[in-house]
């Protein structure tokens, strides 16, 4: 789902011309959008009613009705998207969200157009209660604490949904604003190009504090396993400012770390890791995390993302210059007219930069999760870390060996991450050979883009950067 609402921010944003072509005027447009998404949210309702009844009567098949009910979830919220893209491009939302805004130039007023589909999931978080917290009473850990309450949850669905779309979000408000107060004649020169890479530099080195005030992170208490993860870092030479944990009242069980700076990194566990977990198994998940900064895979996706935006962006700016030029086909004239050709064309740029992510961000994410997992395994035990690998996935209700695209489209399923670590320990070779090929990778790639980036250079429209 932050995919898909990255995807979509980025889409309001560089989109400035939305069309309308059933002619719906902006009060029928608001009500047949918002009447949709209630009707969405209707199904969802009576699809949890349902699953409710179903746990009740039959609580043995707990684990067979919950499957049912998390595909369900996945369909809705892909309909629910479908529906809002429907909104924008044939409904007249876009179009109407477009009118309004030159009456009220206030920064990220663009935003107001995700408030329908904003409002549909939240919806949804505060009615897949019911389930999640029935679930929980049927499997009943003594050791736990009662289930949060509603609010409670809606807010940990919120948070974990929206981690990665606020700051873009708010560093969209912070650019524009700057937009605003500059001279109306400058504001095509690279100065607020400049300007929006300050910004994205300033956040990422920020980042881990918008993120401890985010999820209101607090530090490990002091302890046997504090003290142990320290000497671990210190034994493997890794700078941090501190482990702190994210009290998801035991609905989440997972780690991270984050910060570009050593001063300003954290590694980040949840409450029910620190619970379900052992102190090996959490060590093994430490040295995961703490793999992905000797690696250098974060400075190494900055690189890789900036690079791409770039060059993705420049080609957006080419595209949409072509298709304003570009005439209608004639086997297309009687049946769409150009406006919507060159909505399609604009949809084909968008698919290009989601499929590109996808594939090649994906794969490139996916061998890099196992060079992480290779570090876990030598900073504890593979016994350890795989026994972590399948307590983790059973605890966040992930199928080992089919989880769904968007479960493993960054890492690979849980099955193939422990038979390559199986494979590892019975051939030797087999890891430096995987650490030979994907160095040649990364640096390949990392030199291609740059590379083409400064080739095409002379002949780059840079303009476009004023959007960002």
């Amino acid at each position: 789902m932050p995919l898909l609402l990255l995807l979509l921010l980025l889409l309001i944003t560089l989109h400035d011309a939305w069309p309308s072509p059933l002619g719906l005027d902006p009060g029928l447009s608001c009500f047949v959008t918002l009447s949709g998404i209630g009707l969405l949210a209707l199904v969802a309702e009576f699809v949890n009613l349902l699953t409710c009844r179903a746990l009740r009567r039959a609580p043995a098949e707990r684990a067979a009705i919950i499957r049912r009910h998390v595909r369900f979830k996945r369909w809705h919220t892909i309909t629910l998207f479908g529906f809002f893209l429907g909104a924008l491009y044939v409904l007249g939302w876009g179009n109407t969200i477009q009118a309004v805004e030159p009456e009220l130039p206030i920064p990220g007023f663009k935003v107001v157009m995700l408030m329908p589909l904003l409002a549909g999931l939240a919806w949804g978080w505060l009615r897949n209660y019911d389930v999640d917290r029935l679930n929980a009473d049927i499997l009943h850990y003594p050791h736990l604490a009662s289930f949060l309450s509603r609010w409670a949850y809606f807010g940990l669905q919120a948070r974990h949904s929206l981690l990665f779309v606020l700051p873009p979000i708010v560093l969209l408000v912070l650019h524009e604003s700057l937009l605003l107060v500059v001279p109306r004649d400058s504001k095509q020169s690279l100065l607020m190009a400049g300007a929006g890479i300050g910004l994205l530099a300033v956040a990422l080195v920020v980042m881990p504090l918008f993120l401890r005030l985010f999820l209101g992170l607090t530090p490990l208490p002091d302890g046997p396993l504090r003290r142990r993860l320290l000497d671990k870092a210190h034994t493997l030479r890794f700078r941090f400012a501190n482990v702190l944990v994210w009290n998801t009242r035991h609905g989440v069980a997972n780690a991270m770390v984050t910060g570009v700076l050593p001063w300003l990194r954290y590694v980040v566990v949840t409450d029910r890791l620190l619970d379900e977990l052992n102190e090996d198994e959490i060590e093994a998940v430490f040295g995961h995390e703490v793999g992905h900064m000797k690696h250098h895979h974060m400075f190494f996706y900055m690189v890789f993302i900036v690079t791409s935006l770039i060059l993705l962006g420049g080609l957006w700016s080419a595209g949409a210059a072509w298709l304003v030029n570009l005439d209608t086909p004639t086997w297309l004239s009687s049946f769409v007219g150009a406006a919507t050709w060159h909505t399609v064309g604009v949809w084909i740029i968008l698919a290009v930069v989601a499929l590109y992510i996808l594939v090649v961000f994906g794969w490139l994410s996916r061998r890099c999760e196992r060079q992480a997992d290779i570090f876990g395994c030598k900073t504890a035990t593979s016994a350890a870390f795989i026994t972590a690998l399948e307590k983790v996935a059973d605890l966040n209700g992930i199928p080992r060996e089919r989880p769904g695209f968007f479960s493993w489209w960054q890492h690979s399923t849980i099955a193939d991450r422990v038979e390559f670590i199986r494979r590892m320990e019975r051939d030797p070779n087999l890891e430096p050979a995987f650490q030979r090929r994907l160095g040649w990778m990364k640096w390949g790639l990392a030199v291609g883009l740059v590379t083409l980036l400064v080739l095409l250079s002379r002949h780059y429209d840079w303009n476009w950067m004023k959007l960002l």
